[in-house]
């Protein structure tokens, strides 16, 4: 008598959990009709109850995990875009950097080669016109000494003709013999030698004084 009792009370709470699965949208529990369902009932209703409820919880905790899962997505997508935003604007900034570096230096080259450029070509024109008028003073300075040796000879050789002159009148005239002349022409040699040495030494020590 107990036995049939509690298979009523069980169908009644497969019944109790049937309709309030199907109130809650979850999948409900399908038996047939008649007798044929309550037999369903007796035997599986309780195990499939039992499943069904797991299927439920199981869902359940699926979805959360899932909508967890999607929010932790999202943050660390949202937080991976931060980073590479930031990431660029400090590389943009670092590129900006590097060209206003770039041109700075540049520009200081530039500035610096027309500078040492343009000391260049003044130290070249100084060096240059120095070097033409040293060349002029030379010039001037040989010409003066061409014209003071060509003097100077021209003086000696018409001192020696007069000499000679003289020697030659005195040897016609008996006053002179030949060994006073013979002396006499060695001591007029001589003394253009001298003469001509003391020319050359004259020329070439201006010039090495001056260079």
């Amino acid at each position: 008598m107990k036995e049939p009792h509690r298979t009523a009370d069980n169908i009644a709470d497969i019944d109790s959990a049937s309709g309030s699965t199907k109130a809650n949208g979850s999948a409900s529990l399908n038996f047939s009709e008649g007798e044929l369902g309550q037999i369903q009932k007796i035997l599986f209703g309780k195990q499939l109850l039992e499943n069904n409820n797991r299927l439920s919880s199981l869902s359940a905790e699926t979805e959360e995990k899932l909508r967890h899962i999607c929010s932790n997505f999202d943050a660390q997508l949202d937080s991976l875009n931060k980073r590479l935003d930031s990431s660029l604007k400090d590389l943009k900034q670092q590129i900006e950097q590097a060209e206003h570096a770039f041109a700075t230096t540049q520009t200081q080259l530039s500035k610096e080669f027309s500078k040492n450029k343009q000391q260049l070509v003044t130290q070249l024109s100084t060096t240059s016109n120095k070097a033409d008028k040293q060349q002029q003073k030379l010039q001037a300075d040989l010409v003066s000494y061409q014209n003071e040796l060509k003097h100077s000879l021209e003086l000696t050789r018409a001192e020696l003709l007069e000499r000679m002159d003289h020697a030659v009148n005195e040897l016609k005239s008996g006053k002179l013999d030949q060994g006073a002349l013979s002396r006499l022409l060695g001591n007029m040699a001589k003394e253009l030698s001298a003469d001509t040495d003391y020319k050359e030494e004259s020329i070439v020590e201006p010039s090495a004084h001056d260079s």
